[in-house]
């Protein structure tokens, strides 16, 4: 069964802890994935990264570019 994109998503950041990530390379790395297992390019991971900041589990750093603390 494949992962949703917010799976996706926190799997990426939970790879790379303590890190300011750009959202970029993470959608471009959630896509390839998305990819592996569907026809369709997933639609607005983007938004997911915020959603999943404004959740608490992601840090903003500034605009576009986000970190996970795993404490």
């Amino acid at each position: 069964m494949s992962k949703t994109i917010r799976e996706l998503i926190m799997q990426y950041f939970k790879k790379h802890p303590n890190q300011d990530l750009p959202h970029g390379p993470v959608v471009d790395w959630v896509t390839e994935k998305w990819l592996q297992d569907h026809d369709e390019p997933p639609r607005d991971p983007w938004r997911m990264i915020r959603q999943l900041h404004q959740k608490g589990l992601l840090i903003k750093v500034k605009k576009g570019i986000y970190r996970y603390n795993p404490d």
